[in-house]
């Protein structure tokens, strides 16, 4: 046996991992299973009307054990269209570049029509009385999940300006309902739970960020991100990066039905 080899044998660090010590060092598969873990806890438990309708909507936020439904579903949509429309400040600028060959600072102006297209909206709409309010909501949350069906076909499949055009789709939709979610949804608060409402809206827009790109990340390390050499492999990594948000987005749309659902006891007073 050479010295090398002898060497290599005596490493320590040339050992071959097993499968088990590969499965726990992926975060991904912790957090599953910590999930299913807790889960089956509280299968066995827990109140069986745990798990009925109401029982879910009791623990879905901690708005919604106010009993309005509509708070907890505002603060449901919020977080998840935050976590649907982060992979395009997340991965678009990277993706545009590879797939289309444009510049990082092109790629970068498209990034900022998000928000540009958010304060021209904001600025347009800011002046509706309430009773638009519902409209608002409802025409802007539209607009945003229409972005990420866009972005789903225009980033892998182009061209450029077209995805320029969901961006400032994606940030007019949010400009054009915020103001109007803030104001529906502190209206249907009780008076001592304002203050608490409203510093949970932009907590809870945050948090989704940033729950939006850990996935996101996730998605697209296991689609291929770090191994792409070529256009073709990062449109499969965006196909699966905005196809993986569109369930958040579909959520996101029903929350949001409830919240512009007519709130008779509240409205009248």
């Amino acid at each position: 046996m050479s010295e090398d080899a002898a060497q290599a044998v005596r490493d320590e660090r040339m050992k071959a991992e097993g499968l088990g010590a590969r499965i726990l060092k992926r975060p991904e598969l912790g957090a599953v299973a910590g999930f299913i873990l807790v889960t089956v806890f509280f299968l066995l438990t827990a109140d069986p009307a745990m798990f009925t309708f109401s029982g879910i909507v009791n623990f879905m936020t901690p708005a919604a054990q106010l009993g309005i439904l509509a708070i907890g579903a505002s603060l449901l949509m919020i977080l998840t269209m935050s976590m649907a429309t982060i992979p395009i400040t997340a991965f678009g600028p990277l993706l545009v570049t590879v797939i289309h060959g444009v510049s990082a600072l092109t790629a970068g102006y498209i990034v900022a029509c998000s928000s540009i297209g958010w304060a021209v909206m904001a600025v347009l709409v800011s002046g509706l009385p309430e009773r638009f309010d519902r409209l608002m909501i409802a025409l802007g949350m539209a607009i945003v999940a229409i972005s990420l069906l866009g972005f789903l076909y225009a980033v892998p499949g182009g061209p450029v300006w077209l995805i320029v055009v969901f961006a400032a789709m994606e940030g007019g939709g949010f400009g054009m309902a915020w103001t109007f979610i803030l104001r529906r949804t502190i209206a249907l608060a009780d008076a001592d739970e304002v203050q608490r409402v409203s510093g949970a809206i932009p907590t809870v827009q945050r948090l989704g960020y940033a729950l939006g790109a850990a996935y996101v990340g996730i998605v697209a390390n296991a689609s291929g991100l770090l191994s792409m050499e070529t256009a073709a492999d990062a449109a499969k990594v965006a196909r699966w990066v905005f196809v993986s948000c569109v369930p958040f987005a579909a959520i996101g749309l029903i929350a949001m039905s409830a919240l512009v659902r007519d709130q008779k006891g509240k409205s009248q007073q």
